[in-house]
């Protein structure tokens, strides 16, 4: 069989929020081993694994500029649709939208405008059915605490055959020339 991989560009916390996140993505998302937590900038199908060496030259000019920004994990929403979705509202001060509308305006193929505009969350739930979905919600509202993060880097993830997520690459914001950044 053959399989062409899926692709995403990506915000990731950083892992001790990760561990945090996944308890509660363990228990409400039967993808949460596929992938790890984060915050969707460009949906699949984005750039190939071929287009990335490219691709990864076009956003790092247009990212380049942008200065690392803080990002609070807080509020919980759901989305209607199959399946329904738990998620974390990313409250930031507009750096999420920023990317997202560059992304749209400098790489319409790849970056499209969604129907409903552009929610910058954290998934944290599925579900099929609504008795599941609203006890979720009220668990995760009263036991959830915001938490913080700094925004320095964009990740371009691809899909494996296997259906998990592999982190491949990073472009770093406020960096205009990757080769001179540290790592």
């Amino acid at each position: 069989m053959f399989f062409i991989p899926a692709s995403a560009l990506l915000i990731v916390p950083p892992a001790d929020l990760c561990d945090h996140i996944d308890v509660w993505r363990r228990r409400f998302d039967p993808h949460s081993e596929w992938i790890p937590p984060h915050i969707t900038l460009a949906y699949p199908p984005f750039a190939s694994v071929d287009q990335w060496p490219v691709m990864c030259l076009g956003i790092t000019e247009l990212v380049g500029p942008i200065q690392p920004f803080e990002i609070t994990l807080d509020g919980v929403g759901v989305t209607s649709g199959i399946p329904q979705v738990l998620w974390l509202h990313a409250r930031e001060d507009g750096g999420l939208s920023r990317l997202r509308g560059l992304l749209e305006t400098r790489f319409p193929a790849l970056v499209q405008p969604l129907p409903d505009g552009y929610t910058p969350h954290l998934t944290v739930g599925q579900f099929e059915e609504d008795a599941p979905l609203a006890a979720a919600r009220v668990e995760l509202e009263a036991g959830w605490k915001p938490l913080h993060f700094e925004v320095d880097r964009l990740f371009f993830a691809v899909q494996t055959p296997d259906r998990r997520w592999q982190m491949r690459d990073f472009v770093r914001l406020g960096c205009p020339d990757c080769r001179d950044c540290p790592d």
